[in-house]
């Protein structure tokens, strides 16, 4: 048999982000072309509410796992809960987390953190994922 082919983000961590960034704005494209329009605008107004199901505990012992990179991603889900708190989502609006929120990079405020990639948990700074289609 052959070899197989690299794919190009496979040379490297740079050919790796061009990729993404490629990836992200061919979306983009798709995205204007299909005409989707995207919440973005915030109230100005606070609004109480409860909320009701099941919530998550962010910091628990886990095996293997540094408690401190628990302590890092809730701080990255403070940041994150800024950008989408208060956004109001019209009619023929879509939310988009990774539109409001964008790439969570270092320069950013964001640290290393618990991520779970491809069902496994690993440390990192978070990282937009973008789908296929």
């Amino acid at each position: 048999m052959g070899d197989k082919r690299k794919l190009f983000c496979e040379y490297g961590p740079i050919a790796y982000k061009i990729s993404l960034f490629k990836e992200a704005k061919k979306k983009d494209l798709i995205d204007l072309k299909n005409g989707k329009k995207f919440a973005k605008h915030k109230s100005k107004e606070s609004f109480e509410y409860i909320w009701k199901g099941d919530t998550k505990v962010l910091l628990r012992k886990l095996h293997n796992v540094d408690m401190q990179l628990q302590i890092n991603k809730v701080r990255n889900l403070e940041l994150a809960s800024k950008k989408i708190d208060g956004i109001i989502v019209y009619p023929g609006e879509e939310f988009s987390f990774w539109k409001l929120v964008g790439n969570a990079t270092k320069r950013k405020g964001y640290v290393e953190g618990l991520v779970i990639s491809n069902s496994q948990m690993k440390k990192g700074v978070g990282r937009r994922v973008v789908p296929n289609g």
